[in-house]
C-alpha cells in the first residue's frame, strides 16, 4: 500500500511534463529499501513505458544495487554514507525482486555528489534536504553525460537534516 502511494508522485509528474508539452525520458529516483522507486516504477512503466526508471543509491550503501544487479539479496556489513535515509544493508527480498522488469538501471553517487546536489538545490531552489532527498540531483551531477540533451525528472524530498548537513550546504 505504501508502494501503491507513492505511484501518485510519478503520476502527477508525468502529468506535469505533458502539461509542459513534454514526455519525461528518465526519472531518477532515490532507492532506500524500495517502496519509493518500485511504486514510482510500476506506474512509470505502465503510463510511459519508454521512459527509463533509474534508482539511485549512495555509493557507500550499495547493498541494494548489488541485490538488483545479481538477482539475489546482498547483504552489507556496513553502509558509509552521509545519506542515512537510503543506507540499506540488509535489502528486502520482495522489494528486489519488485524491481526487476520496472527499473531500468541503479546508479551509485558518492558523498561528495551528495554534498554538491544538497548545494545546489540550495542556492536554486532554496530547499534544504537531506542528503537521501538529493541522490537524484546527485546522479545528475555526477553522470552528466548519461542525462544530456533529456527531459529528467527526480524527487525532492527529505528533511531530516542536522547542523552537520547545513554547514556541509552552506560550505
Amino acid at each position: 500500500e505504501i508502494s501503491e502511494g507513492h505511484g501518485t508522485i510519478a503520476m502527477e509528474l508525468l502529468a506535469d511534463a505533458r502539461r509542459r508539452g513534454s514526455d519525461l525520458d528518465v526519472v531518477a529516483i532515490p532507492l532506500g529499501n524500495g517502496a519509493l522507486l518500485n511504486g514510482m516504477a510500476r506506474w512509470i512503466k505502465a503510463a510511459s513505458p519508454r521512459t527509463k526508471v533509474l534508482g539511485v543509491c549512495a555509493r557507500g550503501a550499495p547493498a541494494m544495487e548489488r541485490s538488483w544487479r545479481g538477482r539475489q539479496i546482498v547483504q552489507t556489513a556496513q553502509a558509509d554514507t552521509l545519506a542515512d535515509g537510503i543506507a540499506v544493508r540488509v535489502p528486502i527480498a520482495e522489494a528486489v525482486a519488485d524491481m526487476q522488469g520496472q527499473v531500468d538501471d541503479v546508479l551509485l553517487v558518492a558523498d561528495m555528489h551528495l554534498v554538491q546536489a544538497m548545494r545546489l538545490v540550495w542556492l536554486h531552489a532554496g530547499l534544504m534536504l537531506e542528503p537521501a532527498g538529493a541522490v537524484g540531483v546527485a546522479a545528475l551531477v555526477a553522470h552528466p553525460a548519461l542525462f544530456a540533451g533529456q527531459q529528467v525528472a527526480t524527487v525532492l524530498c527529505g528533511s531530516n537534516f542536522g547542523p552537520q548537513h547545513v554547514a556541509l550546504v552552506q560550505g
